[in-house]
């Protein structure tokens, strides 16, 4: 690793430290071990790669954190039978803090139907996605774009769970970017990250009683 690329300790202890408190890496304080752990595994080259592309150096730091962060290419390239919905949502669960643990999981993708407002050389292909949480069933359609993500699915999980105090955040890139990365926090958690680190978020996708609070 040349000398340029190398990450400065203090940065990622200042990192560390600051998420921790917000969770992060199992709620570190920034101890010397975890410090250069995570300073040795991290890839500066995705976090100071030298140009306008891509999330803030502490988002790319934090996708380290499979436990918290998911981020994926908002082309996903799914067909029928892939069942990425599903299995999309069962990767959330992982990262919810525990507020979202869906069962009974289904993705059903329905015929074809003409556009809205029609078009004659264009049809929508729905999907009809549902999951149980607690003892309420919650059921939702989406609609197929050529592989790329519905990302209405958001807002849909984030109406499920606002009576937990947790939404799906789904972050804004500071540049161009097609990945979709979304971490799970409360409002208070959201409105301290845009104050304090500058962070964005696409806020059309909280669920709407979440903005109440």
């Amino acid at each position: 690793m040349s000398a340029e690329k190398q990450i400065p300790l203090e940065w990622v202890k200042e990192v560390v430290t600051y998420f921790g408190k917000l969770g992060f890496f199992g709620g570190s304080k920034g101890e010397d071990g975890d410090v250069d752990y995570f300073s040795k595994i991290a890839d500066p080259y995705s976090m100071f790669p030298g140009t306008n592309i891509g999330f803030l150096p502490e988002q790319e730091f934090l996708r380290l954190d499979k436990s918290r962060v998911w981020c994926e290419d908002s082309e996903a390239d799914f067909v029928a039978g892939d069942y990425w919905y599903v299995r999309t949502l069962l990767d959330w669960s992982r990262i919810s803090r525990g507020c979202f643990q869906p069962q009974s999981l289904s993705e059903v993708w329905l015929p074809p139907r003409p556009a809205d407002p029609p078009h004659p050389d264009y049809q929508v292909t729905p999907l009809q996605v549902s999951f149980a949480l607690g003892d309420k069933r919650w059921s939702f359609e989406l609609v197929e774009r050529g592989g790329w993500i519905d990302y209405s699915v958001i807002k849909k999980v984030n109406e499920a769970i606002h009576s937990t105090g947790y939404q799906f955040a789904y972050v804004v890139p500071p540049n161009s970017d097609q990945a979709t990365y979304v971490c799970c926090l409360t409002m208070v958690e959201v409105q301290k990250l845009k104050a304090e680190r500058g962070w964005q978020f696409y806020e059309e996708f909280f669920g709407t009683d979440s903005l109440l609070d």
